[in-house]
């Protein structure tokens, strides 16, 4: 009686180790997709590209410092 608990839990076990590699290899090939369009305007153009605010406002001169410890 012993003996046919311990099958069927292998059983489940092994049963459910292959519907898991199943679905992570489905989902894996599903990664190697690619999409070779891009994105475009809609009057076909790629749109302006401006400098971010904080790149826009650094200073003209850059100060270092050294900290030594000791």
């Amino acid at each position: 009686m012993k003996m046919r608990n311990v099958r069927k839990g292998i059983i489940v076990a092994v049963l459910g180790a292959l519907i898991l590699g199943t679905i992570f290899s489905s989902s894996l090939a599903g990664c190697k997709k690619e999409d070779k369009t891009m994105g475009l305007t809609d009057d076909g153009r790629v749109s302006d590209i401006t400098i971010p605010a904080i790149d826009a406002a650094a200073p003209m001169t850059t100060e270092t410092a050294t900290f030594a410890l000791g």
